[in-house]
């Protein structure tokens, strides 16, 4: 009989791992390691300093200094990302707040954060709901005691959504216009400030032309006009323009096919009206949210080049019942696919790999299901530089495996979390 060990103060209140010390390394020895970008490594070695990754190879050298994780016999791979989460949070806030954060109303003492744990989820990224832009999302990591330890990022991408109604595209259109108007206030007052210099320069220079004084000559001459001042802008206000700006990532939901072409409706006006009245090229970093049956506007998807954030799910065909691999649908067209589970709770999140096993069964590419909800989900959050790798300087977040994590007898034996094991299934003796 095998009985589930969770290495946590309490097991239903997600506790804390042992927070690595400083130059604390640990070598992880993989059968096979699968790390996230599809390659795969047979006898690798992962050393992890820190929490973070030192150095990946194979037959790499383990100092005798090291603690060894032994997962020789294992299937390795980076822990999951789930890109879009609501585990443990309500929040909604429509109209245009950049500046909420997600992260005021965690929680951490509440049992799903555990329950994504087991099922190998080691980042979720939190995020409010609402239409415009309701807030800043949070990047949570499902271990210790307190919302310090387990929230990673109180500030990661913007929440936004764009609806088929014209109540919904106005939100839209408002999260965007509130920082070209500022931008547009900007360059009118420098504008303004231009044209007082000039006058003032050239009244000066009457002035300086008429004086006859040597003395007060030179004192005109060393007069200065005042600087710019240039308008302020409050957080909110200043998040705005970070967003047309580029510096600011958002994830938009656009819901069924028909509101990815209202989005592109407006973002065409928009972008017709920032130029014109900033003297600027608007700058939108974003990703996208759909729904499972986005493969209808694949070809619009695909000539905007931007990663599709969907539920793992199947769709089916309009006014039908017959059911359709719409994931692998967009995939084939070359659009970047992440997922998410079906739901925020604990069988959402253990059906997950089986439901991508069922759907690999059914044509599903095995590599870039994998990619889905590791790499390309990691991308998607804003977080490609931090997890969703076995890479130099990410996270030491691992997942280890009885075998392929897609066959259905795999067992998840161990989840590491920044280089601890946090999660350990083992085997009554």
């Amino acid at each position: 009989m095998k009985t589930l060990t969770l290495l946590f103060a309490s097991l239903a209140l997600g506790a804390t791992t042992r927070v690595p010390s400083d130059g604390d390394l640990v070598a992880v020895r993989c059968g096979i390691l699968e790390t996230g970008t599809g390659e795969r490594i047979e006898d690798a070695v992962i050393l992890i300093r820190d929490g973070v990754i030192e150095d990946v190879g194979r037959h790499l050298e383990v100092p005798g200094t090291a603690r060894v994780i032994d997962a020789s016999d294992s299937w390795v791979t980076p822990g999951f990302v789930h890109a879009r989460s609501r585990a443990g949070v309500d929040g909604s806030y429509s109209g245009t707040h950049p500046e909420i954060r997600i992260s005021e109303e965690f929680y951490p003492h509440q049992r799903v954060y555990t329950d994504a744990l087991e099922a190998g989820i080691t980042s979720l990224v939190l995020y409010p709901t609402g239409k415009g832009a309701p807030g800043r999302s949070a990047w949570v990591k499902p271990v210790g005691d307190v919302a310090d330890e387990m929230i990673r990022s109180d500030a990661v991408y913007l929440a936004m959504s764009v609806s088929s109604g014209s109540s919904g595209r106005k939100a839209f259109r408002d999260a965007l216009d509130k920082g070209r108007k500022h931008l547009e206030k900007v360059k009118k007052a420098r504008e303004k400030h231009a044209e007082a210099l000039k006058k003032w320069e050239d009244e000066q220079k009457k002035k300086i032309k008429e004086e006859k004084d040597k003395d007060k000559k030179k004192e005109l001459e060393k007069e200065e006009f005042k600087a710019f001042d240039e308008p302020k802008a409050d957080e909110s206000t200043q998040l705005a323009i970070d967003l047309v700006q580029g510096r600011l990532h958002a994830v938009v939901d656009f819901g069924r096919p028909a509101g990815l072409l209202h989005m592109d409706d407006v973002l065409e006006a928009f972008t017709e009206q920032f130029k014109e009245t900033t003297g600027a090229e608007l700058s939108f970093d974003f990703a996208l949210v759909a729904r499972s049956d986005a493969w209808r506007v694949a070809e619009q998807l695909v000539e905007r080049g931007t990663p599709v954030l969907l539920p793992t799910d199947m769709a089916t065909y309009p006014d039908t019942r017959h059911w359709v691999n719409g994931i692998q649908r967009l995939l084939d067209a070359g659009v970047e696919v992440a997922l998410v589970p079906d739901g925020d709770n604990k069988l959402s999140y253990g059906h997950w790999r089986f439901e991508l096993a069922r759907m690999i069964g059914l044509g599903l590419d095995r590599d870039k299901a994998m990619a889905a909800i590791t790499g390309v989900a990691a991308r998607v959050a804003g977080l490609g530089e931090r997890v969703g790798s076995v890479a130099e300087g990410r996270d030491g977040d691992l997942l280890i495996f009885s075998g392929d994590p897609f066959a259905t007898d795999t067992v998840l034996e161990t989840v590491v979390v920044d280089g601890e094991i946090a999660f350990e299934e083992e085997t009554d003796e």
